[in-house]
């Protein structure tokens, strides 16, 4: 496998609540960038109750695999701001792996674009159908 660029990884809180019936609780996305080509590469829709890092060493193992986007690889580098969340990820990535800490604004960016998709897509939705 051929390193692409760096690939930017974390959780992030959506704006979406769950209820399961028991319970409302805001549904968070761990999701792993890649820079410079600006594609997500892995993703995935989680309940907070689940352990945030094992998720997103999960996207990450399944993205090096199949990534959403062009052929198997692996990053020359990774980032992430969680330091919490690392000790999964670091043993998915491997030792040979740089993984380092530092901010990770592009992540807040994908959320806003979702966002703001969604939210266009449902006001289309509610819009009533125009006979022609």
């Amino acid at each position: 496998l051929v390193p692409s660029g760096e690939w930017v990884g974390g959780t992030l809180a959506t704006p979406f609540i769950v209820d399961d019936g028991d319970q409302r609780e805001r549904a968070r996305i761990a999701i792993w960038y890649e820079l410079p080509a600006d594609k997500i590469v892995g993703q995935t829709v989680f309940s907070p109750r689940e352990d945030a890092g094992e998720v997103l060493a999960t996207v990450l193992r399944k993205a090096f695999e199949a990534p959403l986007h062009g052929a198997p690889r692996r990053p020359a580098a990774i980032r992430m701001s969680q330091e919490d969340l690392l000790p999964p990820v670091r043993e998915v990535a491997g030792e040979e792996m740089v993984v380092r800490l530092g901010e990770a604004p592009e992540l807040d960016e994908v959320l806003e674009s979702f966002t703001r998709a969604m939210a266009e897509s449902d006001s289309g939705a509610r819009r009533s159908p125009v006979a022609t």
